[in-house]
């Protein structure tokens, strides 16, 4: 999937981004509390109920549109849904309780708009459901999208495959990752494969919904040459570190024996993941996420510099995969420096509604020094406010 552009509206508190487009690479900038982090949220949350999927987090009502592209095909999603009164009285604002189990679609459209035709896919409204032209459509929940409902129809399965190819990159979940010692038995019948078969199944893992760390340990058992490529990168990066590998914790104290990520410095032995730096596991996560995801992902990442030294944050503009699209947040002078300012946007508010603008908009330098010395001395940086 890319994304071309998405709008995004909360309806109960008003909290309204309008259509902003998106890059192969978007770095949204902003002082603490505009909505950059928000945006974010906003991507993930439509991924969730296009697949149905439960949220960690509460799905207000919302009104939408996405644009984007799958398949070498442009479509437009669009909707609006609201909060089951029922669920609202009872539950309130308990994040918790109040899920994407609570929501009811109002409208929800689907269409390819670079069809000879601009073909809908599908139109539903509380009244009237429209699919593919035919006016006979089965009646279904209103608490799940067509996408997640039709996901086995032909126009939709592609649309499933975008939304899943949307990856939020939370690194502290994948420091608590656990491969369990039975992982290699398990595995076993990827042993062996011919060349076809084992690229089938190069993909199927970088299709998987797999944490990294896992999608790490098969590279390293059965496809060496994406692990070397890992290694490399990462030594690249810590020049001090000579090797990696995975191997069985025999010392655990419960004697599960998992499998665990250990490397190797220079006159030392080796290093177990819990005891690795926040930054390097970072680091090496981010990289073995590059070669392990599938192409055209959409890559999400909020605060990329969290835990990075210098070191690690210049691994940014070089070890990003061609093939995937990413959205960044950051507030790092040397991460924005480092990227073109024509990959950035510029967040800020104006009452309830975000503004979105790119560098040119106000009329920022053109060389990246020069630039980034202008972007310090907005005020829609410095203090997220945009003067009417």
């Amino acid at each position: 999937m890319k994304i071309l552009s998405f709008r995004y509206c909360e309806i109960g508190s008003n909290w309204n981004l309008p259509e902003i487009n998106l890059e192969m690479l978007t770095l949204l900038v902003g002082a603490s509390g505009v909505g950059k982090t928000k945006i974010l949220n906003a991507i993930e949350n439509l991924k969730n109920l296009a697949l149905g999927k439960e949220s960690n987090r509460r799905i207000p009502a919302i009104n939408w549109s996405i644009k984007f592209i799958e398949n070498e095909s442009t479509y437009i999603w669009s909707g609006e849904t609201n909060i089951k009164k029922e669920l609202e009285i009872l539950y309130g604002n308990d994040e918790e309780k109040s899920n994407t189990s609570s929501i009811e679609f109002t409208y929800e459209k689907l269409v390819k708009v670079n069809h000879p035709d601009t073909l809908t896919i599908f139109e539903r409204s509380i009244s009237d459901i429209n699919f593919l032209r035919d006016k006979i459509v089965p009646k279904v929940t209103t608490s799940k999208s067509y996408i997640n409902i039709f996901s086995e129809e032909e126009h939709i399965a592609p649309i499933i495959k975008g939304f899943n190819s949307i990856y939020s990159f939370h690194f502290e979940n994948e420091r608590r990752v656990v491969l369990p010692s039975n992982i290699k038995r398990e595995s076993e019948a990827l042993s062996g494969l011919d060349e076809e078969k084992s690229a089938i199944a190069l993909a199927a893992l970088r299709e998987s919904n797999m944490p990294i760390l896992g999608k790490m340990y098969f590279a390293y058992r059965y496809f060496e040459e994406i692990f070397n490529k890992i290694k490399e990168d990462f030594i690249d990066i810590f020049e001090y570190i000579i090797d990696l590998r995975f191997h069985k914790d025999r010392d655990n104290k419960d004697n599960s024996e998992p499998w665990i990520l250990q490397i190797k410095e220079e006159n030392s032995d080796w290093i177990p993941s819990s005891e690795i730096s926040s930054g390097m596991f970072k680091s090496l996560t981010f990289v073995g996420m590059n070669y392990l995801i599938p192409k055209n992902s959409v890559i999400l990442i909020d605060e990329f510099e969290n835990s990075l030294g210098i070191n690690c944050i210049d691994l940014l503009p070089t070890n990003l995969n061609p093939d995937a699209q990413y959205l960044l947040t950051s507030h790092h002078p040397y991460i924005i420096n480092k990227i073109s300012m024509n990959q950035w946007k510029i967040v800020s508010r104006h009452s309830d509604q975000i503004v979105v603008k790119n560098a040119s908009d106000y009329k920022i330098g053109h060389s990246k020094h020069e630039a980034f010395k202008q972007l310090i001395n907005l005020t829609a940086y410095t203090e997220g406010r945009e003067e009417a």
